[in-house]
């Protein structure tokens, strides 16, 4: 696996971008570049189920990871600079998809962690949420930055156009 010479932030950024909410909003794009699909012992080793497909980009000092099933796309990486990714990511996301909106912030399930939920629309009953789970500032927490998109169906609108509209 030969490195892409990009940071590990800005790989995710277009992975999320080029990928991952195009997907979700139901436009199959290709990938970016020329990644290593991971077999089932690999997937097993990084804790995956068996279903879907892993596949490995090498990125400056780590390996950014994308991973496809059924339910949701999931970007990570491991790097000691996780931490100052979170800017870089959301701003990309914004900009590409102005509909995109931050709706909720909360303390993650492992301590020194925090879970940033972006939620956009997307047609008459389509919306993709975007997950962030990134290390706090100044936390001893893991150095793991994922990002993880789903789909969903908008089954009331009014409610949903609150949410957003709180959010702002």
């Amino acid at each position: 696996m030969t490195e892409t010479g990009q940071a590990p932030a800005a790989l995710t950024a277009q992975l999320l971008v080029d990928f991952c909410v195009p997907v979700a909003q139901g436009n199959a794009r290709p990938g970016p570049g020329a990644p290593v699909m991971l077999d089932d012992a690999q997937r097993r080793s990084l804790g995956l189920a068996t279903s879907g497909d892993t596949y490995a980009y090498p990125a400056q000092g780590s390996t950014v990871f994308l991973d496809l099933n059924a339910q949701r796309l999931q970007i990570w990486f491991v790097h000691p600079h996780a931490v100052n990714a979170l800017d870089a990511v959301q701003r990309a996301l914004t900009r590409a998809f102005p509909a995109m909106r931050q709706v909720d912030e909360k303390e993650g399930q492992e301590p020194g962690r925090r879970d940033r939920f972006l939620l956009g629309e997307f047609g008459a009953d389509q919306a993709v949420q975007v997950e962030i789970s990134y290390p706090a500032a100044g936390a001893n927490a893991s150095n793991a930055f994922f990002v993880r998109v789903m789909s969903m169906h908008i089954a009331d609108r009014a409610n949903f156009r609150k949410l957003l509209s709180r959010a702002g």
